[in-house]
Parts: structure tokens; C-alpha cells; sequence
């Protein structure tokens, strides 16, 4: 899993425009994972 965070443009109730952090996560497994569930 890696997690890296970008900056984004959020607008508060008040109609005030500020930056925010947005965590990005990016997972992948193994496709040999799948059948292990899934097999009858």
C-alpha cells in the first residue's frame, strides 16, 4: 500500500475557498488472492 497526500480546494460553509490536504491511497493485491475466497 503506498499513501501520499495532494492539496485540494475546499470551499467552507461560510463560502471561504482554503486548501486541504487529500490523502491518496493506492492498494493492489495479488490476483492469486481472489480464488482463495471465492472457490467452491
Amino acid at each position: 500500500m503506498i499513501m501520499t497526500t495532494s492539496k485540494i480546494k475546499i470551499r467552507r460553509e461560510n463560502g471561504e475557498e482554503v486548501e486541504a490536504q487529500s490523502p491518496v491511497i493506492v492498494s493492489a493485491s495479488r490476483a492469486t488472492d481472489i480464488p482463495a475466497f471465492y472457490a467452491d
